[in-house]
């Protein structure tokens, strides 16, 4: 499905990659691509999900609760540079994702749950690549 007025996809995923572990450990959607981020993160079910001290790290978009780290919440250098090493990393799983263009084409199929299925599809095939074919590169990260 696509989006005019977002001139892109008309569905959106949360996605969360272990920072220690290196699997994919969160995929929750699809969402109409006009979602906020933050809105997402609190009603649909991540936030509700953590452990009380759990936190996560993410861009700058996501903003307002006390379990999201943004990039601003870096203490010092050091604790920046881990930031961005582990969102890189994740940008590198969104890659992969990608790769089977079920989110940056037109979706034939009109149905939102075709299209839930055809991506955690994806998701389960882009966790066997890294079982099979390697992980990513370990990151340096202290819990702050």
């Amino acid at each position: 499905m696509y989006s005019h007025k977002f001139n892109g996809p008309a569905w959106r995923y949360e996605i969360g990659y272990s920072i220690f572990g290196k699997d994919i450990v969160w995929v929750n959607g699809p969402f109409k691509a006009g979602e906020s981020e933050i809105t997402l993160f609190r009603e649909a079910g991540l936030c509700n999900s953590l452990e009380p001290l759990e936190c996560v790290e993410c861009d700058s978009g996501y903003k307002g609760d006390v379990k999201l780290k943004n990039p601003s919440t870096g203490a010092n250098r050091s604790e920046r540079e881990q930031k961005s090493a582990v969102r890189a990393r994740h940008k590198i799983v969104n890659g992969r994702l990608k790769q089977f263009a079920v989110l940056d084409q037109v979706f034939r199929h009109l149905s939102r749950e075709q299209h839930g299925f055809c991506f955690k599809a994806d998701v389960v095939i882009t966790q066997l690549k890294f079982e099979f074919h390697g992980r990513l590169y370990n990151v340096v990260y202290h819990n702050h």
